[in-house]
């Protein structure tokens, strides 16, 4: 079903959804309609808050002649992979340098998911500070707000329904909002996966 007829056939009157941060405690967002370069600076933004660059020979002075060349990487992985919700699909990858972490994040720049990504770094002491701010970084949910022509809303958190606001009394509740939320799960999801993505 495409938005028109989803938003004919629920009572929709107007809806917005965002990208969420979680880890800074959702005080960053960014529109899921943001374009693809808003949404590359905002995943950059967030690698150099957790203190990653684009300029290797900046962490190190011997790591200029570092080469990624055919060299093993200790782990890695990527979110398209996974599925994840994120405002950009990102890459990494671990490296050994000296006994320590190299880490390679990639943020996808919307060309080949096999190519196309920008590359920050950062040196970590070992593989477990590494990990987690990589679970950090990627640590996102979609969250927003339906309104229904009858006035009521559907707050939404990727991708349960978590509230209805129709301002009367719940047991008398006949709101489209409280309709929609009473469809089954599959049905919720589709239709907030056709809002959100298409």
């Amino acid at each position: 079903m495409k938005n028109n007829d989803i938003m004919k056939t629920y009572g929709i009157k107007s809806y917005w959804f965002s990208y969420t941060f979680l880890s800074d405690g959702g005080a960053s967002s960014i529109d899921v309609n943001a374009s693809d370069k808003e949404k590359i600076e905002f995943m950059i933004s967030i690698l150099n808050d957790y203190g990653f660059t684009d300029d290797l020979a900046s962490i190190d002075d011997d790591i200029k002649s570092f080469s990624f060349d055919g060299k093993d990487y200790l782990s890695g992985g990527n979110t398209y992979n996974w599925d994840a919700v994120i405002p950009r699909d990102i890459n990494f990858r671990f490296y050994d340098y000296n006994g320590k972490v190299l880490v390679v994040v990639g943020v996808h720049t919307g060309v080949d998911i096999r190519a196309g990504y920008v590359n920050f770094y950062k040196l970590y002491d070992n593989i477990e500070e590494a990990e987690n701010d990589i679970y950090e970084i990627t640590d996102f949910e979609i969250t927003g707000t339906i309104v229904f022509k009858d006035g009521s809303e559907l707050y939404v958190s990727s991708p349960n329904v978590v509230g209805v606001h129709t301002g009367i009394d719940s047991s008398e509740d006949n709101s489209l909002a409280s309709s929609f939320e009473e469809l089954d799960y599959e049905t919720i999801k589709d239709v907030l996966d056709e809002l959100i993505y298409f």
